[in-house]
């Protein structure tokens, strides 16, 4: 039973490092887009 909860908290992990990853990623992007804007 114990291995069965590490097992699933693991996944869960996994998963939300993924959406940190992602958010992280679409946030750089917006940073980038927006010191294009003022560069013109």
């Amino acid at each position: 039973m114990d291995r069965y909860l590490y097992i699933k908290r693991f996944k869960i992990g996994i998963v939300i490092l993924c959406v940190d990853l992602e958010l992280e990623a679409k946030h750089r992007d917006k940073l980038l887009q927006e010191r294009e804007t003022y560069k013109v």
